[in-house]
């Protein structure tokens, strides 16, 4: 994991491009909203929930798609967000993230 910490968004889904590696596919996706800009948000926060909320969500959802999903659901809030100020550009880490949450739902399938 350390040696993640000074990769760029697109190095890290380079090392990570196969799913199920040493690192979980959603601890990669949440590492990676911290590229994000301001609107694309974190999945916690944009349900509305703490860090202690998180970790508890996360002892007692140990399925990797339900880590997916509540990502995924992330993902869809944002969509949503720049559709109804009718942007037309995504931030520059979206597409990797949604690339990479596809692929993870896919080696898990």
């Amino acid at each position: 994991m350390s040696t993640l910490l000074t990769l760029t968004p697109e190095e890290i889904i380079e090392k990570s491009s196969e799913p199920g590696g040493a690192v979980p596919n959603h601890i990669i996706l949440f590492f990676l909203f911290s590229y994000a800009g301001t609107e694309l948000i974190s999945p916690h926060i944009a349900t509305g929930w703490s860090n202690e909320k998180l970790m508890q969500w996360f002892a007692n959802h140990t399925n990797e798609i339900e880590r997916l999903e509540l990502i995924s659901g992330a993902l869809q809030k944002y969509q949503n967000t720049i559709r109804q100020k009718n942007q037309t550009q995504y931030d520059p880490v979206y597409p990797l993230i949604a690339s990479f949450l596809k692929k993870s739902y896919e080696y898990l399938q």
